[in-house]
């Protein structure tokens, strides 16, 4: 082999070895504490988790609380996690199964501990929720929902990978769960009083609708979804990177 060959050959490596790293750091993959992976999706001057979130340890180790009855769950004043009972969702077997589709379900003791997400992501704030609305402009519920999941006709366009599924509730006055298959609700970090806290909801409609004593704000403002909820409610969590 001739030195222009071996150094055209040479200059064709480096030049596809610039491009697959290019590939790879924007396909980032971002871990939990407990080894849970998430890829990662960029709306805006947002930067997203593309799933909910899984982990049952906080991001120093720590375990999250879990396996408390509904009066148990509806009483508590400290950090818990628990998953959707797979008993009452069709074609689940397992409560792993259940975590992979759809994630845990925190209540907002757990969210202000900040200790949640991984290190360089948060919980985000009800203003952080609005900027992600208001930037997708019309018809934001359809374009964040996934194509698939949703019962009563309700699948989005996932226009921009943000894949919601319905990953239903756990009501903070009796600690019964809803919403499978036909509502998301999100935690922010923005407490609303004393008792409550705001979540961002879509349910399968897109229309207004009352869940367990919350009335759900839909429309086409970037307050879409807004709702006071009590903290000791039950709802999926989905992080977003720290800009320093």
């Amino acid at each position: 082999m001739t030195t222009k060959k071996r150094m055209q050959l040479n200059l064709c490596t480096l030049v596809c070895f610039a491009i697959l790293c290019i590939y790879s750091c924007n396909s980032n993959t971002v871990s939990d504490f407990d080894g849970n992976k998430y890829t990662t999706i960029t709306i805006g001057n947002q930067t997203w988790l593309r799933e909910n979130l899984k982990t049952t340890k906080f991001n120093d180790g720590s375990p999250i609380a879990t396996g408390f009855n509904d009066k148990e769950w509806a009483e508590l004043k400290t950090s818990a996690y628990c998953i959707y009972p797979y008993s009452m969702i069709d074609g689940y077997n397992s409560s792993q199964e259940v975590l992979e589709s759809y994630g845990a379900l925190y209540n907002w003791h757990a969210v202000e501990t900040e200790k949640l997400c991984p290190l360089g992501w948060k919980v985000p704030s009800n203003d952080d929720w609005s900027e992600l609305f208001k930037y997708l402009g019309n018809k934001p519920i359809t374009k964040l929902k996934a194509n698939f999941g949703w019962d009563e006709n309700g699948n989005g366009t996932d226009e921009y990978g943000f894949s919601a599924l319905p990953s239903g509730y756990r009501f903070g006055g009796n600690g019964s769960f809803g919403g499978i298959k036909t509502i998301s609700s999100w935690w922010s970090s923005t407490e609303s009083d004393e008792e409550g806290a705001w979540t961002r909801n879509l349910d399968s409609s897109g229309v207004e609708e009352k869940i367990g004593g919350m009335m759900q704000i839909f429309g086409q403002s970037p307050e879409i979804g807004n709702s006071n909820s009590y903290k000791s409610g039950g709802s999926s969590v989905r992080c977003l990177k720290v800009i320093n």
